[in-house]
């Protein structure tokens, strides 16, 4: 009752210093609302302004849905509430290849490099971590790829926390680009003088040894 009181006597105060000021019809609206509404349903407080303000009654209500406007969407995905890879597409187009990763709702990623074998001579792997996402039950987890880029396609388990991972195994020259469209994610691989696997160089004391370029971590928000 005290802050019901509190904010009529602002409003009765606005109103009667600038009885036809732009923000008397507002005041006179929200002055009726608070005396018409029975005392237990609301506990409005009051934001008395200065000159040329108006008080505002404001309700638990009101505020909840003004916090809840400010925050990120909901449907990203997060530790308790994962999001599934359903499927994912391998296509050559022109001198590249995209794959496209399909999931139900948008998942936080980022990208690392495993470098070629300095002695085994184990091709360079790009491994794509999905904080938050789980493959579907039936997706292909181990998939040999014809392309001049990549060869494999394999999903496994995050060794620390949720997710998972997919690792591209990659061949020489393989540069890529990693784009978010909607819910997806498109990793396209190709020629060119970004990110890609190096041609080994010799090293006098372990044999023949390849370069990689350092890790580009992207995130999505």
């Amino acid at each position: 009752m005290a802050e019901n009181e509190k904010a009529i006597k602002a409003l009765e105060f606005q109103l009667e210093q600038y009885p036809t000021g732009d923000m008397a019809p507002k005041a006179k609206e929200l002055l009726s609302s608070i005396k018409e509404a029975p005392p237990a349903a609301s506990k409005p407080s009051a934001l008395s302004g200065g000159r040329g303000e108006v008080a505002a009654s404001v309700t638990a209500a009101q505020a909840a849905e003004r916090n809840s406007a400010n925050h990120f969407p909901s449907d990203v995905a997060g530790p308790f509430d994962l999001a599934q890879l359903l499927s994912y597409e391998v296509e050559d187009v022109g001198d590249s290849t995209k794959i496209e990763l399909f999931f139900d709702m948008p998942v936080p990623y980022s990208v690392s490099y495993i470098e070629q074998g300095k002695r085994t001579g184990s091709p360079a792997e790009l491994e794509l971590a999905l904080s938050y996402a789980k493959p579907s039950a039936d997706i292909e987890k181990n998939l040999t790829v014809s392309s001049k880029y990549i060869d494999r396609i394999k999903l496994k388990k995050r060794v620390l926390g949720s997710g998972c991972v997919v690792s591209f195994r990659l061949k020489l020259g393989a540069a890529y680009d990693i784009v978010p469209r909607g819910k997806n994610l498109i990793v396209t691989f190709h020629a060119d003088s970004g990110p890609s696997v190096g041609v080994p160089e010799p090293d006098p004391s372990d044999g023949p040894e390849a370069s990689f370029s350092k890790s580009k971590k992207k995130s999505f928000t």
